[in-house]
């Protein structure tokens, strides 16, 4: 098997930042809800939590597939600075 030199792709330079790519109600991973035993047995997770210290709204986070994730950060990585 030869190897070729691959063709030079220069990194991009106007990448976005990460909250503003995606689109509502996109998702990388589905989490399952927990066993009933394991949220018996583990009781209320923010009874710990003070009330003045929890959120009011849930945070703003950017709705990406796993893939978008991975090549966001992926071309970030071959930036030169």
């Amino acid at each position: 098997m030869t190897a070729y030199p691959r063709n030079y792709h220069a990194a991009r330079w106007d990448e976005p930042v990460i909250s503003d790519l995606g689109s509502p109600g996109e998702r990388g991973v589905l989490v399952d809800e927990a066993d009933p035993a394991i949220v018996d047995g583990a009781g209320d997770p923010l009874a710990a939590v003070p009330e003045r210290m929890r959120r009011s709204l849930p945070p703003d986070l950017p709705e990406l597939s796993q893939i978008q994730v991975l090549r966001h950060y992926l071309r970030l990585s071959q930036r030169r600075s």
